[in-house]
């Protein structure tokens, strides 16, 4: 099985490589962001119980860290066990450029210990584009945003990894160099 991982900082193209590599790859099994999908489910929970104070990374990065790491376990652990080709928007890794830019040194060791299970083939790394653009989700500042993406380099430079860098380039020329890549190994 080939695990792969498509990463970068926010607003990096990261999102929309892995949707057109959906197109590109229509047989293969993809792994959304765990994180995204954690914040929505925390501000559907806010939308239910207006009472409710949503666990977020820009208010509360220490109490949100574990539950995106536990979604992104569970999720690498369902990924069926006959899968030849893996597309993953994220993964463990992110976590310690998530937890070095907030300053948190709890949860590394969790991270280096599902690292050791957890078999990636190789990362693409989305370079920093110079357009930034907050959403529902994506709430920080562009300043900020380019210090995470340096965290995150610097998380993925860290571990034992074939890490490819994806320039910034077209999407299509994204894809193509991630094809060719993805046929060499």
């Amino acid at each position: 099985m080939k695990r792969v991982v498509i990463s970068g900082g926010p607003s990096t193209g990261k999102s929309t490589t892995f949707e057109m590599l959906r197109e590109e790859f229509p047989d293969a099994h993809f792994v959304r962001e765990a994180a995204e999908r954690v914040i929505k489910r925390e501000l559907a929970k806010q939308k239910e119980d207006s009472t409710y104070d949503p666990i977020m990374p820009v208010t509360n990065y220490h109490a949100f860290a574990p539950l995106v790491m536990e979604q992104q376990i569970e999720d690498e652990a369902n990924i069926p066990p006959d899968t030849e080709l893996v597309f993953m928007d994220r993964c463990i890794i992110d976590n310690l450029g998530y937890l070095a830019y907030n300053g948190i040194t709890e949860h590394v060791a969790k991270v280096h210990q599902h690292l050791r299970v957890s078999r990636y083939t190789v990362a693409f790394f989305c370079d920093w584009l110079d357009k930034f653009e907050q959403t529902e989700v994506r709430r920080e500042t562009p300043e900020q945003g380019l210090a995470v993406h340096r965290h995150l380099e610097a998380a993925y430079g860290s571990v034992e990894l074939q890490v490819v860098s994806l320039p910034a380039v077209s999407p299509e020329e994204r894809i193509a160099i991630i094809r060719q890549t993805i046929e060499t190994i």
